[in-house]
């Protein structure tokens, strides 16, 4: 078992993340974690855990991203199984028996994902997923329709690395759901656990630039998926091409309010189809005509109250 862990200025969380691997009930693995470039205490701490464990592995490069840093880890790994775990999430002691468990029980299945609790921003303390003792397949069509249907906290056979291949090292954001759709375009057969098994942790977002880069990249994931794909999961992309056009429109408006620029919002809520103007629309033009400014005010309010929220969580 290799557990793959990427780490960029990682050091207020990373050695809470090792404690939790080290905690873990199934003890035959072992922990590559690849400081990628950080300018903080980063290595120090996980060369300090390397010392105590030979099973903790530091790797460094400078910085590539999480996909780079994650084939790095990949390209080393020895294990049958990968376990991904991102420096500043916790697993619960039983997390790899659990999904091992999973995996022997039905050597067909490749991937299986799990359920966390939300931990810090303004979801702190609910799960991920509706909380249940179900586990069940998640199809290619259902990964598409719910784009969180698939959680980084997997753990995956070597042969879908052999398969798919490594992460995309272009992308800056969506490269897990990138990489989980490559592997079922490929074949490879998802379960997904709803038992909370771990902890992820959420950061307070930009309401404007950030989202305007996730929204940009998701729909470069569904067109790059698209030619690959038949009916029904080809119409499935479309609609949701259509649906985040429609959000980065309306996302682009309100960054333009955030500077104050109601007439540019307008401009960009007047291209959505007008069949597609939905509450969040309306909500959107009529705060452009009247009162551009507010949503300033209503951003630096909102990402003040996320702040304060993780502050507390801590």
């Amino acid at each position: 078992m290799t557990i793959v862990t990427p780490a960029f200025n990682a050091a207020a969380h990373l050695g809470e993340m090792i404690e939790s691997v080290l905690a873990q009930t199934y003890g035959d693995f072992e922990l590559l974690i690849v400081d990628d470039g950080s300018t903080d205490r980063t290595a120090a701490i996980a060369a300090t855990y390397c010392d105590r464990d030979p099973r903790i592995v530091l790797l460094r490069t400078p910085n590539r991203g999480p996909s780079g840093a994650r084939n790095l880890a990949l390209r080393q790994a020895r294990g049958a199984y990968i376990a991904f775990l991102d420096s500043d999430d916790l697993w619960q002691p039983d997390y790899l028996e659990s999904q091992l468990r999973t995996l022997a029980s039905d050597p067909n299945v490749d991937v299986v994902t799990s359920n966390a609790i939300n931990f810090g921003g303004v979801f702190d303390g609910r799960s991920y997923w509706a909380v249940s003792d179900q586990i069940r397949e998640i199809t290619l069509l259902e990964m598409i329709h719910r784009e969180d249907a698939v959680h980084i906290m997997s753990v995956v056979r070597r042969s879908v690395i052999d398969r798919v291949g490594y992460f995309d090292e272009c992308r800056r954001g969506n490269e897990d759901y990138q990489f989980w759709l490559r592997a079922a375009v490929a074949g490879c057969r998802f379960v997904a656990d709803f038992t909370p098994r771990g902890y992820y942790r959420r950061h307070p977002q930009s309401l404007s630039s950030d989202e305007r880069v996730m929204l940009t990249g998701i729909l470069d994931v569904y067109r790059e998926l698209r030619p690959r794909c038949c009916e029904p999961e080809a119409r499935a992309i479309d609609a949701q091409i259509r649906r985040f056009e429609r959000e980065l429109l309306i996302a682009e408006a309100r960054a333009c309010m955030s500077r104050g620029d109601g007439p540019r919002a307008l401009a960009y809520l007047h291209r959505v189809p007008r069949g597609e103007r939905g509450p969040s629309w309306t909500l959107t033009a009529g705060i452009a005509s009247v009162w551009p400014n507010l949503l300033s005010y209503l951003i630096r309010a909102r990402r003040a109250l996320q702040a304060a929220r993780v502050a507390v969580s801590r």
